[in-house]
């Protein structure tokens, strides 16, 4: 059986919880403290501080029935295929309280990051029964080094916000299930509000009435069951369905507004980079392994955390191919390995659904986003992660005084070592030439890349660097042209990246004149 869920009654109860989880509010905030002097980087510039009705009341109703960058030409519309009502809402307050000054945005998303670490130590409490796993689940999510960039990039806080919502959804969920008479009608209703506000905030919250449904499914009351445990998948089945159809309906909802601002629902997959190089469906749906490998490596490793990770420069749609089944091999192993060792165990069902959380939160992402992965992307299914993890350390503690000592030992050098790398990647969004410095560094084979270090170094006087970077680019946009002459994206790339190199070798001449 899964473990019982913690009543209410029992949550209620204050203690060393309440003050650990103090002492992890605190040193989160000391820590994320180091981006309150970090810049504006990346999209920042165009969405805050070039976004010039962002300081007009117009921009609220506006937002509410435009896309998310309808500022850039509102006469030509959509600008985008991101419908973020409330992210551009965030914006916009943000801009009444601290205009264009850097310091109160990072500020702003730290507090809010503080709020998802208490919202996390909420519902993993519920989820595990056990305030002590909710404390270590909250503790690993605060310290986690790959959520510095939804925290200390402040375009970037869309999985953040949506984060926020979602959980505080998802408890009221966990309430309403327990809950009876008026109470079950407001926490029902409290849950249905808060995750349309997601909707309305990050398009990757869709997947979350499967979350709900997941969860019902393995967690239906014995009560449900017949004794004799026959017809057992009918019950849960369609237990589940009970409880996820109010989401699914809010989500048909979203989709016709959808529909009704943008023109249509779903975009074309992929991104710019499956754009360039051409890549087909087919060829996006093999690179899924290594994404999720990826992803994997991350939540395991979160201490190589940076502003990009590698990408499937390889791509072949080829099933013979080592980077589809490379990959796919490993995940099939760890898989395995995972069940054998877990299937007996009396939480086994919780630590399924913490796996569906992370399979079923990243989902939309790999449609959205093709072959390509930033941190950002794991802040939300990272909860699944975080919460086994917890449980799983837990459990070993009780083995014995040993094993006690042994797990607290290892959740120290855990903090520090998570502490460290996070007080350190803080530095890659400090502004934009750290930011892209990193990204070439991560993967040299990216051209636009090289293209804005370039701009960056120029923007700070490195001429000389801004010229090796131009170059660069150019020289793997001749690559590419070389292997695929008609791709207008890289001939459009190649141009600028030459236009750039000669416009800045012509200022430095003219300066080098003057003195």
């Amino acid at each position: 059986m899964g473990r019982p869920h913690a009543s209410m009654k029992d949550r209620e109860k204050s203690g060393p919880a309440n003050k650990w989880m103090a002492a992890i509010l605190t040193v989160t905030a000391i820590l994320y403290a180091r981006s309150l002097g970090n810049e504006f980087v990346l999209d920042d510039w165009e969405q805050i501080v070039r976004n010039r009705p962002l300081g007009d009341w117009s921009f609220v109703w506006k937002s509410l029935t435009r896309d998310i960058l309808w500022f850039r030409d509102p006469f030509h519309l959509p600008q985008s295929p991101y419908y973020r009502p409330i992210h551009d809402l965030w914006l916009w307050f943000n801009f009444q309280l601290f205009g264009i000054h850097p310091i109160g945005w990072h500020a702003a998303t730290i507090v809010l990051h503080l709020i998802v670490v208490w919202l996390v130590f909420r519902v993993t409490s519920i989820l595990t029964a056990e305030r002590r796993s909710a404390v270590v689940a909250a503790g690993i999510f605060a310290l986690m080094p790959i959520h510095a960039e939804a925290v200390a990039w402040p375009a970037a806080v869309a999985p953040l916000l949506a984060a926020a919502f979602e959980l505080g959804a998802f408890e009221y969920y966990l309430m309403f299930i327990e809950s009876t008479g008026g109470s079950s009608t407001r926490n029902l209703a409290l849950s249905i509000g808060l995750f349309g506000a997601a909707l309305l905030t990050y398009e990757s919250t869709i997947a979350f009435p499967l979350l709900v449904a997941t969860h019902a499914f393995l967690f239906v009351p014995l009560a449900k069951e017949d004794l004799s445990g026959r017809g057992r998948s009918v019950p849960r089945f369609l237990h589940a369905i009970g409880a996820a159809w109010p989401y699914a309906v809010e989500v048909a909802a979203y989709l016709a507004i959808r529909m009704l601002v943008l023109g249509f629902i779903q975009p074309p997959p992929g991104n710019y980079l499956s754009r360039r190089m051409h890549l087909t469906a087919m060829q996006l749906t093999l690179a899924i392994p290594d994404a999720m490998a990826t992803c994997a490596t991350l939540l395991l490793m979160p201490w190589r955390a940076a502003p990009a990770h590698r990408l499937m420069m390889d791509v072949t749609g080829n099933v013979a191919s080592p980077g589809f089944y490379v990959p796919t091999a490993a995940i099939a192993a760890v898989a395995g390995a995972g069940w054998l060792l877990l299937r007996g165990h009396p939480h086994r069902r919780l630590y399924l659904f913490c796996t569906a959380w992370v399979l079923i939160s990243l989902a939309p992402m790999f449609h959205e986003t093709g072959i390509f992965i930033q941190d950002r992307y794991l802040y939300f299914p990272s909860f699944g992660f975080c919460a086994m993890a917890a449980d799983l350390t837990l459990e070993f503690a009780r083995a014995g005084r040993f094993a006690g000592k042994a797990a607290a030992a290892a959740c120290a050098v855990a903090a520090v070592i998570y502490g460290a790398s996070l007080f350190y990647v803080q530095g890659f969004w400090h502004d934009d030439a750290a930011f892209y410095s990193q990204c070439v560094k991560e993967v040299p084979k990216m051209e636009p890349w090289h293209y804005q270090l370039g701009l960056a170094l120029a923007a700070r006087g490195d001429i000389a660097g801004a010229h090796r970077e131009f170059e660069t680019a150019a020289g793997l946009m001749h690559e590419l042209l070389q292997n695929d002459p008609s791709n207008a994206d890289a001939r459009n790339a190649l141009s600028a990246a030459l236009a750039a190199d000669q416009r800045y070798a012509h200022e430095s001449d003219e300066g080098a004149t003057a003195r």
